[in-house]
């Protein structure tokens, strides 16, 4: 920032043949410290900024991760509570024809001993 001092000097009417030249030196001298000055902490700010959007990015993409892989671990609980379920119908299976088997066999005993 211009300082105030500066900005008063440089409004009057005044010439810098009437002003000492050391003056004008620190004057100078000052102004360049300050725009230094400026310069710096406007690159620190866009390095902020560049490091602030590299985490934000990162926080994005790792969200979207999280997400597809909740999906796909439904997904594989899911398969697996199919297979699960498939497992239980085939052994349902199996256990309706043996006892279809027994009461054919049962029945046929029935009726074989009503006979007699």
């Amino acid at each position: 920032m211009i300082s105030r001092k500066a900005t008063v000097f440089f409004d009057t009417a005044t010439t810098a043949s009437a002003v000492n030249r050391d003056e004008l030196q620190d004057r100078f001298f000052r102004l360049k410290e300050e725009h230094a000055l400026l310069k710096k902490q406007a690159n620190d700010a866009g390095n902020t900024v560049k490091v602030l959007t590299t985490k934000l990015s990162r926080l994005i993409n790792e969200k979207k991760k999280l997400v597809e892989n909740s999906k796909t671990r439904r997904e594989v609980q899911m398969e697996e509570m199919i297979y699960d379920l498939q497992d239980n119908v085939d052994r349902l299976e199996k256990e309706n024809c043996k006892l279809k088997n027994q009461s054919l066999l049962l029945r046929t005993q029935v009726d074989s001993n009503k006979k007699r």
